[in-house]
């Protein structure tokens, strides 16, 4: 096991990594190849939001060391911090979106950013993993 890991990540003795990423409309990201850059995984959706939708997220992202992680859902267009939670290595947490009229755009990106809880270091400067799903923001009818 420690060999076939070393190959799919040769730093993931020391780094967390995202596992998967489904949103509350079916859309996921897997994480389970090869870690390849900083991005576990993208969708861009195509489906139409309005404001005042919401959108959960169940994630779960494994530690070599067993560490509480962060997750950090970001809007794309504006740098704000939708939601943020810290879960027990391995295990699922919620996060939601509750979409408003500043993310009104036909390329809204929402990013979940993960990082293990506490540590000086990180893979990417100042998080460890990230996913990220595009969606169609429109205005209300």
């Amino acid at each position: 096991m420690t060999h076939y890991m070393s190959k799919q990540d040769p730093a993931g003795e020391y780094y967390p990594r995202i596992e998967s990423v489904i949103d509350s409309l079916g859309h996921r990201i897997d994480g389970s190849g090869p870690v390849v850059g900083e991005v576990v995984g993208h969708q861009i959706t195509g489906m139409i939001l309005r404001p005042g939708d919401r959108v959960g997220f169940i994630a779960t992202g494994t530690d070599p060391q067993d560490r509480p992680l962060r997750w950090d859902l970001m809007s794309s267009q504006n740098g704000l911090t939708l939601d943020s939670k810290v879960s027990k290595a391995g295990e699922p947490v919620q996060l939601e979106w509750s979409v408003g009229d500043g993310d009104v755009t036909e390329s809204a990106v929402v990013a979940l950013y993960m990082s293990a809880e506490d540590s000086t270091y990180k893979r990417f400067r100042h998080f460890d993993h990230r996913a990220y799903f595009g969606y169609v923001v429109r205005p209300p009818l």
